[in-house]
């Protein structure tokens, strides 16, 4: 854990690191999802997120929409209840039955033109879109809860998002008065109990490589949310829900002895406090949506906690292709 222990890499402040996210798409994105997440269209209740690689793979092809100067291109999967491809058996996009499919998804393309602010005139059936769209899934339920239309939606990184969006559906009601902080935890190595006494300013804490990937807190939800922290962009992206793993059996009690003091390790983490959210940015939040770390002179404050008692603070730092913490602050243990 200490600097000295290092090799010759030494931590870069994550600000001199990488390229910039692109902020337009990001927002446009996120209010994309904003827009049409939580919201009703008649009868249905609609919830959007970030769309995947295997829910590419499923479109057969996309019918392409003018709206006004923007564009959009739509994929139905999923339509009354039963599974659909725009395609033939020999894999050519069919137009008859993509105009048969269009009535029945008619108010998730209202809840589209809500968002775009813009009628969708149809244009084009097409088996490709291009791969730096912006990418969504747009489900519509019923009042029992089961989804009876999805839609792939694809839209160009920029343009607007309309400030006129649809009702939103009832949130629970401690949201309705909610404002929010956001807490992200982020996993970190044990710390031998050992060591805990002797850790002091400039120590490094290191995380390893890889993605960070944060649980992500938010009071009024139900469920956390995993978040992949993208430090030198200076945000976040929200990715699926969490579901707690189901207790495990009780184990039988050791047969050995206690381990020695010197083989204890205590489990660590690394906590994060965000900004404040309103309870219509919490109602809107959904897979894809990204959040901006709170940075302050360019650096991202973190805390570190082990055993359920916080140790010390410091800076988010970038070592190599991983990442750490570089102590600042050591807390005794009166402020444990």
């Amino acid at each position: 854990m200490s600097a000295s222990r290092l090799t010759a890499e030494r931590p870069l402040p994550l600000r001199d690191r990488l390229r910039a996210i692109d902020a337009d798409r990001a927002d446009r994105q996120t209010r994309l999802i904003g827009a049409l997440n939580a919201r009703h269209s008649g009868a249905l209740t609609l919830a959007a997120r970030a769309a995947f690689a295997r829910d590419r793979r499923a479109a057969g092809a996309w019918i392409g929409f003018e709206a006004g100067a923007q564009r959009a291109y739509v994929a139905p999967l999923l339509v009354e209840g039963e599974l659909v491809r725009l395609t033939g058996g020999d894999g050519v996009p069919d137009p008859a039955l993509a105009a048969r499919l269009l009535p029945a998804i008619e108010p998730l393309l209202a809840a589209l033109e809500a968002a775009l602010g813009d009628d969708l005139r149809p244009s084009a059936l097409v088996t490709e879109v291009p791969d730096d769209l912006i990418l969504l899934r747009l489900d519509a339920s019923c009042a029992r809860h089961t989804i009876r239309h999805r839609l792939l939606i694809a839209l160009a990184g920029a343009g607007e998002v309309a400030a006129a969006a649809l009702p939103a559906a009832p949130p629970p009601a401690l949201v309705n008065t909610l404002r929010a902080r956001w807490r992200a935890t982020i996993p970190a190595p044990a710390i031998p109990a050992a060591r805990r006494g002797t850790i002091g300013r400039g120590d490094l804490l290191l995380l390893g490589i890889g993605p960070l990937i944060a649980r992500l807190s938010i009071p009024g939800r139900d469920t956390d949310v995993a978040a992949r922290l993208e430090p030198s962009k200076g945000s976040m992206t929200l990715q699926e829900d969490l579901v707690p793993a189901p207790d495990a059996d009780p184990s039988p009690a050791a047969a050995s002895a206690p381990p020695e003091w010197d083989a204890l390790s205590v489990p660590a983490c690394i906590e994060i406090d965000g900004g404040l959210l309103s309870a219509q940015d919490v109602a809107g939040l959904a897979a894809g949506s990204v959040l901006p770390l709170p940075q302050t002179g360019g650096t991202l404050r973190v805390r570190v906690v082990a055993g359920g008692a916080t140790i010390g603070s410091g800076e988010l730092v970038a070592v190599g292709e991983g990442f750490g913490v570089l102590f600042d602050r050591v807390a005794t243990r009166g402020e444990e």
